[in-house]
């Protein structure tokens, strides 16, 4: 976490058919790959300690993971 951004990653290796989806204080992720559970259809949801921009978030699939990087709405304080 920075003051201005928030990094989240997803432990699902050789993730397929991702999706990650941010709105109203929300982090939404599904995807195919092998984590934990084994080899099989994964999803999570957050809720957002803070607001966030949606459309300046991003996310990318790398190999053994998910990395997500949140735009807070305003650079502040850590997320407790």
């Amino acid at each position: 976490q920075r003051s201005d951004r928030v990094y989240v990653t997803i432990k699902v290796a050789d993730c397929v058919r991702a999706a990650v989806h941010v709105n109203d204080g929300e982090l939404s992720f599904s995807g195919h790959g092998h984590g934990a559970r084994g080899t099989r259809d994964y999803a999570l949801s957050l809720r957002l300690a803070g607001a966030v921009v949606p459309s300046r978030c991003c996310w990318f699939v790398c190999g053994p993971s998910v990395r997500v990087r949140l735009e807070k709405e305003a650079a502040g304080p850590y997320w407790d």
